[in-house]
């Protein structure tokens, strides 16, 4: 990381009362010692001269959470930290067993480190760009930002209203820098409600680019429960989360696929399948379960055992034999020559299977005229187990947002998105070693999420839980977490991150001047 020691546009938050986007919730304004507003800098504004350091920000009071660490320079065993940097309230960081917490020099901070910083996200933004060296090495950025337009009552630890107008300014010049840490393949996701959908969208078509857009994808966030049900017109029970490449053209999203039930078209069965194919014989699934069960006929035995009985078989059969188990499908008269006359071939001899070889392809087989297609090609591995299996579609109702309050060991009312829905985006978007950036970390998800996963992490959030909710959770994800994630990723502890704090400016002798931001 670079230490200069040049003059600063020092940034310092304005006091509350006079924020004009509502104050609360990463959304502090700002102003520099010249009287300009950050909201009112453009790009060109920021950038640096020759040899200048624009902002003079850097990192202070920084702390290492490692679940390793020499034993002769740090205690172990359950305990708690404090330090100068803690919230005001005085609440004390819990370290259970085998977590260690090392204070370290700045210096010492690497692109290797997983970062949580606390300040404001614009210049952590900033820093990351100019001082940090991040430009370019962000695979994936998800931001969950403030979008209540009217004066909203809650008991929330944030505050989230906005004017319209303060709100795209706030969010333009932060999203404008957040491009700059993409990689080329890399992929930025915006969750925001009904009220900023449409607003967010053309802003980021105007940042990224409309050939940029990938999906807008619906999660479903509420069920239909509690007095909520009785409010007049449609309830509302859905987010948005908006999908946007930095080079679409070089973006390689990872293939995703929900579990699905039996598809009953998979009703067919061969029955002697190590024979060779043109020796292969076929019936149903249903007329062999009847036969192993000494029924007539597969009707007698749905009329005894009941159809939904008799589809369960079917269902398991086809789970645990989907080698054999097939349905057949139409061949088209451009699927090819060779497959096309091999299809009028077989019409003639409905008796006889058919093999359609292709190098690196499964192989065609036809009977009668259509194509088999093996129940195993509609298997996926999901979470270690075979599945029937679609693709994933835009709009995700199986993530639950119930009984998530518990997730990380901390609570921040209104604040938390499950671990489920950002381990399906960092999925989609990601691969274990990549980084991965929040600037409105709120309770910490996305980094405990990365840090299961595998990736990097790099969070940004100005308010002061931060200490005793954030930095708690990525704690509590190092000793061993179970909530969440955890059994899926057969999560159980390890790896380390790096607390530290924005501060800006340096004095001539190189020491800090200036105060945290």
């Amino acid at each position: 990381m670079k230490k200069k020691h040049h003059s600063t546009i020092v940034v310092s938050p304005l006091p509350r009362h006079t924020s004009q986007c509502g104050g609360g919730r990463h959304c502090e304004p700002l102003v520099r010692k010249d009287g300009k507003s950050a909201a009112d800098l453009s790009w060109t504004d920021n950038q640096p001269a020759e040899d200048d350091n624009p902002t003079g920000i850097h990192l202070v009071n920084t702390v290492r959470y490692t679940s390793s660490a020499d034993a002769a320079t740090t205690k172990t065993g359950s305990r708690t930290l404090r330090n100068e940097a803690e919230e005001p309230t005085g609440n004390p960081l819990c370290i259970p067993d085998g977590v260690h917490a090392i204070p370290i020099d700045p210096a010492a901070v690497t692109h290797d480190d997983n970062l949580i910083i606390k300040g404001d996200n614009l210049v952590g933004l900033h820093w990351m760009l100019e001082e940090g060296g991040y430009r370019g090495k962000v695979k994936c950025i998800y931001i969950d930002p403030p979008y209540f337009f009217t004066r909203h009552k809650s008991k929330l630890a944030y505050n989230s209203n906005f004017q319209k107008e303060d709100w795209l300014a706030f969010l333009k010049e932060r999203l404008t820098l957040a491009r700059e840490l993409l990689s080329d393949d890399g992929s930025f996701f915006a969750q925001i409600s009904d009220q900023g959908v449409g607003e967010l969208l053309m802003l980021l078509k105007e940042i990224f680019g409309e050939r940029n857009f990938v999906n807008m994808i619906t999660a479903r966030t509420k069920s239909t429960s509690g007095f909520a049900t009785v409010n007049k017109g449609l309830f509302n029970a859905a987010e948005y989360i908006l999908v946007f490449a930095k080079n679409r053209q070089k973006w390689q999203p990872n293939n995703l696929y929900t579990p699905t039930e039996w598809d009953d078209t998979y009703r067919h069965l061969v029955k002697n399948p190590d024979d060779h194919p043109s020796m292969w014989r076929t019936t149903t699934i249903a007329d062999h379960l009847a036969a192993q069960q000494g029924y007539d006929t597969a009707h007698t035995m749905r009329k005894t055992l009941g159809t939904q009985k008799v589809r369960d078989m079917e269902a398991r059969y086809a789970a645990a034999h989907p080698h054999q188990v097939f349905r057949f499908t139409q061949i088209r008269d451009n699927a090819g020559t060779t497959i096309a006359n091999t299809r009028d071939e077989s019409k003639r001899k409905p008796r006889t299977v058919y093999t359609v070889p292709r190098a690196g392809h499964h192989d065609v087989h036809i009977l009668r005229g259509r194509e088999m297609a093996f129940y195993e090609r509609k298997l996926r591995m999901i979470d270690g187990k075979l599945t029937p299996a679609v693709k994933m579609l835009n709009i995700w109702t199986d993530v639950s947002y119930d009984g998530i309050s518990p997730e990380g060991g901390v609570q921040l009312r209104g604040g938390k998105k499950p671990e489920r829905l950002m381990r399906r985006i960092l999925q989609l978007a990601t691969n274990e070693g990549d980084l991965v950036v929040d600037f409105f970390l709120g309770s910490g998800t996305t980094a405990a999420v990365a840090h299961k996963m595998g990736r990097k992490y790099i969070g940004i959030e100005q308010m002061g839980y931060i200490k005793h909710i954030t930095t708690q959770r990525l704690i509590n994800v190092i000793g061993g977490d179970t909530t969440g994630i955890s059994k899926e990723q057969g999560w159980a502890g390890g790896g380390a991150f790096t607390y530290a704090e924005l501060a800006e400016g340096y004095d001539e002798t190189g020491e800090t001047s200036g105060g945290i931001v």
